[in-house]
């Protein structure tokens, strides 16, 4: 019993007794040390593989698929040994190759891929029969209106075409061994040296080398001058966008903003930063709002000069000073919101209340629309329907101007609740925001809010409350609040008007209706609270 090794010969797998395989490796060994040096080395040792591969595949069938020791023994008496081929006897070689050609029955034929025309069927029928393939191109010529043509064709189509080595010496009549090979193999690259050296040395190479330099030139050019424009084109645009967006900060600046509008009122800038802010701060916060804006446009526009003209400076001091004074304002502006924010602080109120002790069975609640209407003290003119409908849509927090000053208003909060007493209660609260307690209670005192009872009768008290508040003249935003809390003995009939939709704040009732359709509605207090009368 024999040891079998599966091996790969040329992309065909072979099964070889362990002996055999140890001597094809030594074999192959000895061939890979006389070729490995040359330059055309890696294509003769995958020939001679490919010829041993054939070998092998001629000497496997149904009842041996085993190589055997023998085999390779044959194979390699074919081959040949490289030892067997000195570098000393080349025209020996040559002799003993002419004497080794043999007869047209040990030869086969293949098309000839290296002296063709067309398929190289006529250099392949030239070397099977050892005639000049100039003698079978004529037949062909003179055949060409009868057969030439189809027998040429089917020639083509039936002679396989010579691509290996090996092939090629079969189509000569040569024995393929190590030997043949490498003289093939050495004679195709030496073809191949002489071609390239001819073609270099021709006036049409050196013209096309010429022009390839030329046109790689150009292509240079081109592409430069593409990307000068590509830069100019986005310096441009950087000028542009910079310069505009520069004049236009500027404007807002040097003449202010006349179209800041908030509800029917247009403030400039100063006008209506000075609502929110100091005056000693309003300034300086400016400025750093501007620098920190117009320093990142003015580099903007810098850049694309340097992108148009191409200007270089080796002057860092603008750019570091530029950049130095943006931080500074960027970290001033830090501080300033930090300080602003301060103002927020602590929350604190004021109460004032008030204590109705007409005894009536009812009580109406309206707003004074009419009445603003005509005093003109707490908003702007308009007329009864108009105001009617911006009531509906008021802002909880606007700026008004009134005779020539922005004034902040606001919408208060009212809520009706029980009373433990037989007496209507009005409780005013007012609330602001400040660094401490004690300022934000003057901010609270600085909200200026206004009710009153009209004349009534021995059946019913109205009450009519001002539908906005207002911070008095120079007063800063400091979150103003009003609430207003209607305290109303059980068993009291109220009647809500329809002015109060948006007044109506958190108001509780049996029914659970909300605060926007209360209004227009008569209720009862009772003790589980405000019941709707049908």
């Amino acid at each position: 019993m024999k040891k079998t090794v599966s091996i790969n010969m040329n992309g065909i797998i072979f099964n070889i007794d362990e002996d055999a395989y140890e001597m094809l490796q030594k074999y192959l060994g000895e061939i890979s040390s006389r070729f490995s040096n040359a330059e055309e080395g890696k294509e003769i040792i995958s020939d001679i593989e490919a010829r041993i591969s054939e070998l092998f595949s001629q000497k496997v069938n149904a009842a041996k698929q085993v190589i055997t020791i023998e085999d390779v023994q044959d194979v390699i008496s074919i081959m040949g040994s490289p030892s067997d081929f000195g570098g000393d006897e080349d025209a020996q070689k040559e002799e003993k190759q002419k004497e080794e050609k043999t007869s047209f029955r040990d030869k086969r034929i293949y098309r000839d891929p290296e002296s063709r025309i067309l398929g190289g069927v006529c250099s392949g029928l030239g070397a099977y029969f050892n005639i000049d393939p100039v003698f079978i191109r004529i037949f062909m010529v003179i055949t060409f209106f009868a057969f030439g043509p189809l027998l040429y064709i089917i020639l083509w189509v039936a002679i396989p075409k010579a691509k290996t080595t090996a092939q090629k010496l079969e189509m000569k009549g040569e024995k393929v061994n190590i030997s043949n090979i490498e003289k093939s193999i050495r004679e195709e690259f030496e073809d191949v040296k002489q071609n390239f050296k001819k073609m270099k040395n021709s006036q049409t190479y050196k013209n096309s080398e010429s022009f390839a330099e030329r046109l790689g030139h150009l292509f240079v050019v081109v592409i430069t001058a593409i990307g000068k424009l590509f830069i100019a084109f986005i310096g441009i645009i950087f000028i542009i966008v910079g310069v505009s967006l520069l004049l236009a900060f500027l404007a807002t600046f040097v003449f202010g903003i006349s179209d800041i509008s908030i509800g029917d009122s247009a403030l400039s800038a100063n006008q209506f930063m000075a609502m929110f802010l100091d005056t000693d701060d309003t300034f300086l916060a400016f400025l750093a709002v501007f620098l920190l804006i117009a320093i990142p446009l003015f580099s903007v526009i810098y850049a694309g000069v340097k992108l148009i003209f191409r200007i270089k400076t080796g002057n860092r001091i603008v750019g570091w000073s530029l950049t130095a004074v943006w931080f500074v304002c960027l970290i001033y502006l830090a501080f300033f919101g930090i300080n602003v924010g301060k103002n927020y602080k602590v929350s604190d109120n004021t109460v004032n209340k008030t204590i109705l002790r007409e005894k009536t069975d009812s009580l109406f609640i309206k707003t004074s629309i009419t009445e603003f209407s005509e005093r003109k003290s707490f908003y702007f003119e308009k007329h009864l329907h108009e105001l009617e409908m911006d009531l509906e849509h008021e802002p909880d927090m606007d700026i008004q101007v009134l005779e020539g000053i922005p004034r902040i208003t606001g919408v208060p909060n009212i809520s009706i609740e029980k009373c433990d007493s037989n007496y209507i209660e009005v409780v005013v609260r007012k609330k602001a925001r400040g660094r401490n307690n004690k300022q934000a209670k003057e901010n609270a005192f600085e909200i200026e809010y206004s009710w009153t009872k009209s004349a009534s009768d021995s059946s019913k008290t109205i009450l009519v409350f001002d539908p906005r508040f207002m911070i008095k003249k120079d007063g800063k935003w400091r979150a103003p609040n009003v609430d207003i809390i209607i305290k109303v003995p059980s068993g009291k009939i109220v009647v809500l008007d329809k002015s109060l939709r948006s007044l109506l704040y958190d108001v509780q009732n049996t029914s659970d209706m909300p605060d926007w359709d209360m209004a227009g509605k008569s209720w009862c207090m009772k003790q589980e609270g405000l019941t709707l009368i049908n």
